[in-house]
């Protein structure tokens, strides 16, 4: 599949923004729950699909929001939610979308040390 290099930018841009965020949080603060976090989920939503909790890709089956493709669902609600089968509300979409930056600041952190020595 190739991507679009607008998408591969928004991507990198994405990553590096979660970076970023991730480093301004202090050590008593949670990305979860980071001021940082909820201006970072805005704009994903914004590149993904203009806000929309209910766009779909007709190509790919990405829906609502952030896009989130139709075989991540049911694994993440599950992790986030407690529901592989919990519907995709808006507030869902928030749910797991939160959950799964989280969880990705903190790998792309423990890789960020790991290569740093820290």
């Amino acid at each position: 599949m190739i991507v679009p290099r607008s998408r591969r930018r928004a991507v990198f841009i994405a990553l590096a923004a979660t970076l970023m965020f991730g480093a301004a949080i202090g050590p008593t603060g949670t990305a979860a729950h980071a001021p940082g976090i909820s201006r970072f989920l805005y704009a994903l939503g914004q590149v993904e699909s203009g806000g929309n909790y209910t766009a779909r890709n007709p190509t790919s089956g990405a829906y609502g929001k952030y896009q989130i493709m139709p075989f991540n669902w049911g694994p993440w609600a599950r992790k986030y939610i407690g529901s592989s089968t919990a519907k995709q509300s808006p507030r869902n979409q928030e749910i797991v979308a939160r959950g799964k930056v989280h969880d990705l600041r903190h790998w792309l952190k423990r890789g960020a040390a790991w290569r740093t020595g820290g």
